[in-house]
């Protein structure tokens, strides 16, 4: 990955119709940013060069704050390098991303199809440019390394999955062009998540994620002092906080008077709920491996509502649906919900060709699963105990581990999980062909389903 310098709005109008040699040379403002190059995009600093959707053959360059447009004849569709070094862009006038009266290029769902990939790209741009405002506000200089160790952990490969449904539930109603609005209602979902995980990662004393270090010891092994893991958890309790409170400056005051108060129910309800299940599954770790009907309560509370219903609430809602359409998607987001959360437990307990296995955490914390839970339940009693005395073992060792696996497989448990993620796929689905969406919007959340439960299809 190679760098070069970023261009910023407000010095658009020194190259009235710049090359892209120009637009790569600019030295606007100080800091650098990664140039990706792709089958359909080149990123120049975190101007993106992208095809329109709304006319084919015509493309525009786009960042957090602006847009530009490219003329009609320069077609990157099939080979990125013909857009050249001398080729001329012409520039439109921008405004700030984050106004509500933005006229930046942003996806629309009045399209035949919506492209989550770029959805992810714009939702992305809008909440790094969030942060890079708070970045050069007055209290930047005093979080250098927090906002260092927040970038690391979100630039980590999150799916987006929470910012695709409040976008998706946006589409259901009416399927408007996605505005500002919508687009930072789904950056603030992105960082509530992001509170949710470096809380989550601390209460789990996990060391990883997308093979990356978890925040706490990202900030330990930056830490000025003796006592670094006392430091390193303490910064991350701290970060997690002040995410949940950008969060809810993004989220705060969203959409017209009509919807807002229904938005702001909505978002109350999720914290609440997203506490009570993290709960839930502090008290159901540990010795006592419970019953299925408590793990599902808590994947009711910790993933159904939070990850899939309530996002997908706030967007409809903030387009301006009404109870029986929130309903809807509430509706579908409960099996779908489910699904995804049993669809990841299994990877800590069954390894294949197809999907490896994590590093057996859920097993060492014995976290309270579906799995384990029908595991113990058809076990026999010898094998039940042994499995007891392994799961929830910080200290297991891979052989240890491996004998867990073996024990939760011969009870046939990890085949039953699949009847059920396989039952709850197609009832979601069923349910979304009945419901009162855009059929846009449909055919979205059909492709959203699957790649929530990648393979399902052929189980």
């Amino acid at each position: 990955m190679t760098y070069i310098p970023d261009l910023h709005h407000t010095h658009l109008r020194e190259y009235p119709q710049p090359t892209v040699a120009q637009l790569k040379e600019s030295t606007a403002v100080p800091r650098r940013a990664p140039v990706h190059e792709g089958r359909e995009e080149l990123a120049v600093g975190l101007w993106y060069f992208v095809p329109r959707q709304r006319t084919p053959g015509d493309y525009a360059i786009y960042r957090p704050s602006s847009f530009v447009a490219l003329p009609s004849e320069h077609d990157i569709r099939r080979d990125i390098r013909l857009l050249t070094p001398d080729d001329t862009v012409a520039l439109s006038s921008t405004r700030p991303a984050l106004d509500q009266g933005v006229h930046m290029l942003v996806p629309t769902t009045a399209t035949e199809q919506f492209d989550m990939s770029e959805l992810r790209r714009t939702v992305e741009a809008v909440l790094f440019e969030f942060l890079e405002q708070k970045t050069h506000g007055p209290d930047g200089p005093l979080m250098g390394t927090m906002f260092d160790v927040l970038r690391d952990f979100l630039g980590g490969g999150g799916k987006r999955v929470r910012p695709l449904y409040c976008c998706l539930g946006w589409g259901s109603f009416g399927n408007a062009p996605l505005d500002a609005t919508v687009l930072r209602a789904a950056a603030g979902l992105e960082l509530f998540h992001t509170f949710a995980l470096v809380h989550d990662d601390l209460i789990d004393r996990s060391d990883s994620r997308h093979n990356r270090p978890t925040a706490h010891h990202a900030f330990a092994a930056r830490s000025p002092h003796a006592r670094a893991t006392w430091f390193g958890e303490s910064a991350a309790v701290l970060l997690g906080d002040l995410c949940e409170v950008w969060s809810a400056e993004l989220l705060g005051g969203l959409g017209k008077a009509p919807e807002r108060a229904v938005v702001r129910q909505l978002l109350d309800r999720m914290r609440g709920e997203l506490i009570i299940g993290q709960y839930l599954d502090l008290l159901a770790s540990g010795d006592d491996c419970g019953s299925v009907e408590n793990a599902l309560q808590v994947i009711h509370y910790k993933t159904t509502k939070y990850t899939v219903e309530r996002p997908m609430q706030i967007g409809a809602a903030l387009a301006g649906a009404g109870p029986d359409h929130l309903e809807a998607c509430a509706a579908y987001a409960r099996p779908l919900g489910e699904a995804f959360q049993m669809y990841d437990d299994l990877e800590d307990v069954v390894v294949d060709g197809e999907r490896p296995g994590t590093d057996g955490c859920d097993l060492r914390e014995g976290k309270h699963t579906v799995v384990l839970a029908l595991a113990l339940r058809h076990a026999r009693p010898a094998a039940a105990e042994r499995l007891r005395k392994l799961v929830g073992d910080p200290a297991l060792s891979e052989q240890e581990l491996a004998e867990a696996r073996a024990l939760i497989a011969a009870t046939g448990a990890p085949d039953m999980v699949r009847g059920m993620v396989v039952q709850r796929r197609l009832e979601a689905l069923t349910i979304l062909e009945k419901a009162p969406f855009h059929p846009t919007a449909k055919d979205a959340l059909r492709r959203l389903t699957d790649l929530a439960v990648p393979g399902v299809e052929r189980w």
